[in-house]
């Protein structure tokens, strides 16, 4: 059976709310890069003059009561399809950046999976950030970790948000052309063993990216031993979150104890997450290895939506969250 991916009525269930949204919200407007006519197939995508409206803000507020919102997330920082109506990251800034500088976090403390552990134990203003940079993995700067939403207070949370998409990011070693020029030095067939003339069985370690030093303090999987395939190929994102909350940024770095978990934030009508679906296998196969699972949480929207509908300064954002994505 052909797992589900969220495609057909899932996209076009969503595609066809976003483009509701845009009429009742902004009508005939010039802010899309295409007439509302001309867009049946895909969501609207603001102009990039007007991309800041793809954030909530509070209806009837200035442009001076917008800007804190809008601060939280540096431009420099907004993804590459941050303009379109299905991206994550706008979502992730409508809500996070709202309740950060609203100082309504707190509407999240009680919030639990569903093994009861609380996702958000630590929610404060002050302790959030949105596109937290992580510098003590080893990464070259252009390639550092970046989590969506990260909470740092003492302990740590690494919250990674999800909404339409069908799969974790991967691994871009095996997907690099024999044109690259990093190809002769950094291509990998997709199995951590040694290959081409590396002396390590991980292109990323012969870098000194030292996701391999820490992964097996956190799982079960061993860095001493071939795996085929690679078992961080499809949990390289989930893995890379892990490792941002849970290995000490004090030097030097180390994963003694781990102090921090993750949480994934994702949509539950999201065929992708559910049994079967490509996110969902990525997630399961990581938290059968981890050797705490509760390292890693998960949480839909919809509960999120939920929790802050429950605080009345919150009810124009949950109306909006409604009206746009359906939450």
């Amino acid at each position: 059976m052909k797992p589900p991916t969220p495609t057909s009525d899932y996209l076009s269930d969503l595609f066809a709310r976003f483009r509701t949204y845009r009429l009742g919200t902004f009508g005939d407007s010039d802010y899309f890069d295409r007439p509302a006519s001309d867009a049946q197939k895909r969501p609207p995508v603001f102009k990039l003059l007007h991309v800041d409206k793809n954030v909530l803000v509070q209806p009837g507020s200035s442009s001076v009561e917008q800007s804190p919102v809008m601060r939280t997330l540096a431009r420099q920082k907004r993804h590459r399809h941050f303009a379109s109506m299905r991206s994550s990251q706008a979502l992730t800034q409508s809500v996070f950046g709202n309740l950060k500088v609203g100082k309504k976090l707190d509407c999240l403390l009680d919030l639990q999976d569903e093994n009861g552990l609380n996702l958000f134990p630590i929610a404060a203003s002050d302790a959030c950030s949105l596109e937290h940079e992580i510098d003590y993995l080893g990464e070259a700067k252009r390639a550092q970790t970046s989590v969506d939403v990260m909470f740092i207070k003492g302990y740590r949370i690494a919250v990674e948000c999800k909404l339409a998409e069908d799969k974790f990011g991967v691994c871009s070693r095996p997907d690099l052309k024999d044109d690259d020029p990093q190809y002769l030095t950094d291509f990998c067939d997709g199995s951590y063993t040694v290959q081409l003339n590396r002396a390590e069985r991980c292109a990323l370690t012969s870098k000194r990216i030292r996701y391999w030093e820490f992964v097996p303090q956190l799982t079960s999987w061993s860095a001493d031993v071939d795996h085929v395939p690679c078992p961080l190929r499809p949990t390289y994102q989930i893995i890379r979150n892990l490792l941002a909350a849970c290995v000490s940024p004090m030097p030097p770095a180390t994963l003694d104890p781990p102090n921090g978990h993750v949480v994934v934030i994702f949509d539950d009508r999201n065929p992708a997450f559910r049994q079967g679906g490509q996110a969902h296998s990525a997630l399961l196969a990581t938290k059968t290895r981890l050797k705490d699972p509760s390292r890693l949480r998960k949480c839909s929207w919809q509960q999120i939506a939920a929790a802050m509908r429950r605080n009345p300064h919150l009810v124009w954002l949950t109306d909006a969250l409604h009206l746009k994505y359906g939450f």
